[in-house]
């Protein structure tokens, strides 16, 4: 079986730099191993979605190939007018439609997530994400930015949060570009 090219990860390709448009945010939980064809089908669609997708290189027949399995299974994120909703909540693939009622929120939340994943660094999907202590980071590439540490045995896992789906991902930093983040400090 051949490895596919890479899709594309959203759309439009400037998703994240536009304006309120009056789309709302919806999250399709969708059957198992669908997201990639319910992205797919958004695209032909013209509906601005979301799949964060990991980088990992595997080795396949003695040659090293890159795959960009979805970080968080099941999960497709997408802007839908209310015309284009049922084209998503009656998708035999979606198993169902999640409404957002933090659509601020969510928007940070994945625009953090974007942020992370166009570092090209490794990273980690995080399941059930117990509280923890909230930090900014001082310096480097992720300055400003504000997450949850927690302790790994090679050092500090920065953790951003997808509240929406309790999920996450992480990325191994320095202790010295963190900072414990004050009640005023804004997510970027």
């Amino acid at each position: 079986m051949p490895i596919l090219d890479a899709e594309q990860d959203q759309y439009p390709p400037d998703l994240f730099q536009m304006a309120d448009d009056g789309h709302r945010w919806v999250v399709a939980h969708t059957r198992p191993r669908q997201e990639k064809a319910v992205a797919r089908e958004l695209l032909a669609a013209g509906v601005p979605f979301y799949l964060p997708c990991d980088r990992r290189r595997v080795k396949v027949r003695a040659k090293i190939v890159v795959s960009r399995p979805p970080l968080f299974a099941g999960y497709v994120f997408a802007r839908v007018a209310e015309g284009d909703r049922g084209r998503v909540q009656f998708n035999p693939r979606v198993a169902s439609l999640l409404p957002v009622a933090d659509q601020p929120g969510l928007w940070d939340d994945l625009r953090r997530v974007r942020r992370i994943l166009d570092l090209g660094e490794p990273v980690t999907a995080e399941r059930r994400l117990e509280p923890g202590t909230r930090v900014t980071m001082r310096q480097g590439p992720l300055t400003g930015l504000t997450g949850t540490i927690v302790t790994a045995a090679g050092g500090f896992k920065f953790v951003v949060r997808v509240d929406f789906i309790r999920q996450g991902l992480s990325i191994v930093v320095d202790g010295a570009a963190l900072g414990l983040a004050t009640a005023s400090a804004s997510e970027t």
